[in-house]
């Protein structure tokens, strides 16, 4: 299940000019660095922005709540493994679980089984992203397709400036970017709560 795309090839060249050159940025490329970009912001921001299909597959803790994928839409099937033994979730279990928006998934009544392995098929996701997350990942889709093209050295920190002056570069992390619009974007519209 996937639910489309943040952006067609065609709004990307629309919003930046310098990819309406098909010779250089051709269409094949484009969607390929695109599926990139998309994976890229779906794991700093932890939340797809797009429906989209996942396996889980979590610890059972012996309580009522699991913590799968944010923003899930939908448990299409689940398993409870102890062992050598598989036990399928039916429709009206399936049905009884609350799902909430950080993800958890928690049964109305019982618990996961502690020990155990809870593999759920889990749709999750927003309905379509929001448009700073779109121009985000079309900056964000640009600077891939030029990686190595840069003026600047891709690992530098900083640039000494001709004129004597020091650039200091906007560093990416685990789950940073490295590009201070598409950060912003991520960190507004994300989910993920940073560590401390």
């Amino acid at each position: 299940i996937v639910g489309g795309y943040y952006f067609t090839a065609a709004q990307a060249r629309a919003q930046d000019s310098a990819l309406k050159d098909t010779a250089g940025y051709d269409t094949a490329r484009l969607i390929k660095a695109r599926a990139q970009v998309e994976s890229e912001i779906e794991w700093c921001a932890d939340v797809a922005f797009v429906p989209r299909f996942t396996v889980v597959q979590i610890e059972g803790n012996g309580t009522s709540e699991l913590v799968g994928p944010a923003m899930p839409r939908r448990v299409r099937w689940a398993t409870i493994n102890y062992g050598t033994n598989t036990r399928a979730l039916t429709a009206p279990e399936i049905a009884a679980l609350r799902l909430e928006r950080s993800g958890e998934i928690s049964l109305l009544a019982g618990s996961w089984p502690e020990h155990s392995t809870v593999t759920l098929g889990v749709e999750h996701g927003h309905d379509r992203p929001h448009p700073k997350i779109v121009a985000a990942a079309i900056i964000l889709l640009r600077v891939r397709m030029n990686t190595g093209k840069s003026n600047f050295p891709d690992r530098a920190e900083r640039y000494q400036l001709s004129e004597g002056g020091m650039m200091f570069l906007s560093m990416p992390g685990a789950y940073k970017i490295g590009i201070p619009e598409v950060d912003a974007a991520i960190a507004t519209y994300g989910v993920r709560i940073p560590a401390v």
